[in-house]
């Protein structure tokens, strides 16, 4: 029975899909002739999906450490901060790198954004709950936030309950929204904190934050979706239902923009009228191999942990029922239009489980009976 346990706990672990390690944040933009730009976790490179949908690296550089957020400005440079050393950088048009020397290194943290004046508003490094401005002439200056916690007020006493996974999109009239994990905070040029309701929607994990007139898209993460926050209520952008929102973008063709980070994969998805498509996807080399190969353990687990019995027919039931499970594991995994098969690789599993386990049951009362006489 402990092994039967071992092997259920295996299969789950290593069969049923799972979301991949999400980076926390809006690492995509969209400039106004289309091209697209985003972010892959665990890789040092700004990726580009031009306007023939080409998809390319734009630019892979090891001090680039592995960026979580985009910026875009005015002038088509892109801006990302360096995860280990905390340094902004700025990335050209033609892709050359050149690091922003305004304040002194490692005063950002992640996420940030960026004003027309050349501030940066980002959260402090050692804090998850404080806000900062970094000025042109290199000064640092607390914009909202003190100690952890949730509360609505001026700089001085409000509060955020963790900024960790979090995300910042600057409105043109100088307020800067964040996503407070299930939560949307506006922080006014002053610091005056308030925040935004969303009737009828509960965020999960708001990761990702972009402006589209007056309306907030949430990229959120911890429920699968995009939210659009509207003067007149919150509703889910369809077309973005099931998938693994980390980012979301505005371009300027009036299409949804959606990063999504898959199980082993990061897809870009373009979301019109409640229709989606893939622009481009970056999966890890190997990825599908790393999925079968632990697919193929459960399946030795399974065969040595249950043995043959008499009836090699529920045996052979529960491996092939394994097999479909590894195989649809690696097609969920690689695909977010196989999503309805995760309720079918529940059933195969509980199936896979509790027919062996039935059957060395059904055998096994005889012999408990003629025991105890």
């Amino acid at each position: 029975m402990g092994r039967l346990i071992t092997v259920c706990a295996f299969l789950v672990a290593n069969l049923l899909p799972k979301p991949a390690a999400a980076h926390p944040g809006a690492g995509i933009v969209v400039t106004p002739a289309g091209d697209i730009y985003f972010v892959v976790i665990g890789k040092s490179a700004i990726y580009r999906i031009d306007r023939s949908g080409r998809l390319t690296v734009f630019v892979e550089d090891a001090r680039l450490g592995l960026p979580h957020h985009l910026v875009l400005d005015g002038t088509g440079n892109i801006y990302t901060i360096s995860d280990e050393q905390r340094i902004l950088w700025r990335v050209s048009p033609d892709g050359r790198l050149a690091r922003v020397t305004q304040g002194p290194a490692g005063a950002w943290g992640d996420p940030f954004a960026l004003d027309s004046a050349g501030n940066v508003y980002s959260v402090a490094p050692s804090e998850r709950s404080r806000i900062i401005r970094v000025e042109p002439d290199g000064h640092v200056a607390t914009l909202a936030g003190s100690a952890p916690g949730f509360r609505d007020g001026p700089a001085a006493v409000a509060r955020f309950s963790d900024l960790h996974y979090s995300a910042m999109a600057l409105h043109p009239d100088g307020r800067l929204f964040v996503t407070d994990r299930s939560n949307i905070r506006v922080v006014t040029r002053e610091g005056f904190v308030q925040s935004v309701d969303t009737p009828g929607i509960e965020i999960g994990l708001g990761v990702g934050l972009a402006l589209d007139g007056r309306d907030l898209l949430v990229a959120d993460y911890g429920s699968r979706r995009v939210v659009r926050v509207a003067p007149s209520g919150a509703a889910v952008v369809p077309g973005t239902e099931q998938l693994w929102a980390t980012g979301v973008a505005v371009g300027s063709d009036g299409a949804t923009y959606v990063l999504d980070a898959a199980p082993l994969a990061a897809c870009v998805w373009v979301v019109r009228h409640g229709n989606r498509d893939r622009a481009g996807c970056v999966r890890p080399r190997g990825a599908a191999i790393v999925l079968f190969l632990c697919g193929l353990t459960g399946l030795l687990a399974a065969a040595l942990a249950l043995r043959p019995p008499p009836r090699r027919t529920t045996w052979a039931l529960a491996v092939v029922l394994n097999g479909l499970l590894t195989v649809a594991s690696i097609g969920l995994a690689t695909s977010a239009r196989l999503e309805p098969l995760r309720p079918l690789m529940a059933g195969l599993l509980a199936a896979a489980v509790v027919l062996p386990l039935t059957d060395r049951l059904r055998r096994a009362a005889p012999h408990n009976a003629t025991s105890s006489k």
